[in-house]
């Protein structure tokens, strides 16, 4: 049998199937990003358009970004059973320190970029000892595999033009959250919603068109048993008016409306709906945004913990991403220096938590004030017991600055019931005969 025999007799058997056939396997290994790369600059180029154009998609971005750094951040051992020399962590801390890395910058525009694209690149810059740390533009970055799929490196085409950088997979750490299928880049959120953008744009222009013609609809004038001079007058006359402008015509005329006005189109609810995908999306609530204020406390803290759910997985994404670079930057022996963001938390629970963990003792004063980038105070390391919360007169009607063990005690001192005196809510015998209780 010829070469081509065999070759033709191979594709039919895997095609059509056949007693010797054996499943397919395709050259290109599991998980490789389906689209071109072509594909994948232009979808986010289009990202890229929707966050900057949107407030809806770029007020939500800005509420996570704000919500993952607003409590701040710190260097610590990875595990606390293992000693960290000091030196380690404090030759990290100051690096991030330094004012011209901006780590602040920095980070707000790492996290934006995961989340807008999906996709971040940080550039690891190790030269004759010095460090540096760049979040390069996603939509330049390309990544080159080798024959077998894996990633062989990166490629940053700088604009439209020719000229471009190349990194080893060592200078170059990729950050992602939803890979699905894809082992390189990542599926944004924002892929989900352009659609419902779209759409909102091109609501907003019909809205911004109607405010132009001063809300006036197109309209159709019948004449009848009009001279041809009678009617050349009217479409002069109609020509030189303006939308809104007042027009007196006498004679047998008719007006009719021949497109839909504000309400047939019901643009408004267009913009509602498209408005809660979008957020729907990007899972933030409404009341962080301040777009809803008539909102019930149960609901407002369903929202808020919900809320925090998502912005707890996107800083352990961070987390990660800045655990990588100090790998990345000053070796692998720094694996034990752990990068961690604090968790958000509402201040007022915030100060709630710490008080009990105070009485408990579970906690020491000098901890909440490092927390709170405050300077430790004398004795702050040693665990104390008398705990005073300073707070509003509360549904016990407790004062400020009252002691908790205070609290509780006058608290079961007031639920005893006392003669001749009425606890709340209760009605007196003399009202009671009167309501025919």
């Amino acid at each position: 049998m010829s070469f081509l025999s065999k070759v033709r007799k191979r594709l039919r058997d895997i095609i059509i199937g056949g007693s010797k056939s054996k499943p397919f396997v395709a050259p290109v290994p599991w998980g490789m990003y389906p689209k071109t790369e072509s594909d994948v600059g232009a979808e986010q180029n289009t990202y890229k358009r929707i966050y900057r154009n949107e407030p809806y998609v770029r007020g939500p971005v800005g509420a996570i970004v704000d919500t993952c750094i607003k409590s701040g951040w710190e260097f610590v051992p990875r595990f606390f059973d293992i000693k960290v020399p000091k030196g380690r962590i404090i030759k990290v801390r100051n690096f991030f320190a330094h004012p011209k890395v901006q780590f602040p910058i920095f980070l707000r525009t790492l996290i934006t970029n995961t989340i807008v694209y999906d996709d971040a690149y940080i550039e690891c810059v190790k030269n004759n000892g010095a460090k540096g740390i760049y979040v390069l533009e996603t939509e330049e970055m390309k990544i080159k595999r080798d024959e077998n799929g894996n990633v062989a490196g990166y490629v940053h085409r700088e604009g439209q033009g020719s000229w471009e950088t190349k990194y080893t997979p060592e200078e170059i750490v990729h950050v992602s959250m939803n890979q699905m299928a894809s082992a390189f880049y990542g599926v944004s959120d924002v892929e989900t919603i352009v659609k419902s953008a779209n759409l909102y744009s091109t609501a907003k222009g019909y809205n911004q068109e109607l405010f132009d013609n001063s809300g006036i609809p197109t309209l159709a004038f019948l004449v009848r048993d009009a001279s041809e001079d009678q009617f050349n007058r009217i479409e002069k006359k109609l020509k030189e008016i303006r939308a809104g402008d007042n027009i007196l015509l006498s004679g047998d005329v008719t007006i009719q409306a021949i497109s839909g006005i504000n309400k047939d189109l019901e643009y408004v609810e267009l913009l509602n709906s498209t408005r809660r995908e979008m957020m729907s999306v990007l899972r933030v609530p409404t009341i962080a945004i301040g777009y809803e204020s008539k909102v019930s406390l149960e609901g407002a803290r369903v929202q808020l913990n919900t809320f925090g759910f998502r912005i707890n997985g996107i800083q352990q994404v961070i987390e990660n991403a800045i655990d990588r670079v100090i790998i990345q930057l000053f070796g692998e022996s720094y694996w034990d220096v752990r990068f961690e963001l604090h968790e958000w938390v509402d201040p007022y629970v915030q100060a709630q938590i710490d008080a009990i963990y105070l009485k408990w003792k579970t906690i020491v004063p000098n901890e909440v004030r490092k927390r709170l980038r405050l300077p430790p105070i004398e004795g702050g390391d040693d665990p104390v017991s008398d705990v005073r919360v300073r707070s509003e007169t509360n549904e016990d009607g407790m004062g400020p600055d009252t002691n908790l063990n205070e609290q509780q005690s006058e608290r079961q001192d007031r639920d005893q019931e006392t003669p001749g005196k009425l606890r709340e809510g209760e009605i007196a015998p003399s009202r009671q005969k009167e309501r025919g209780l």
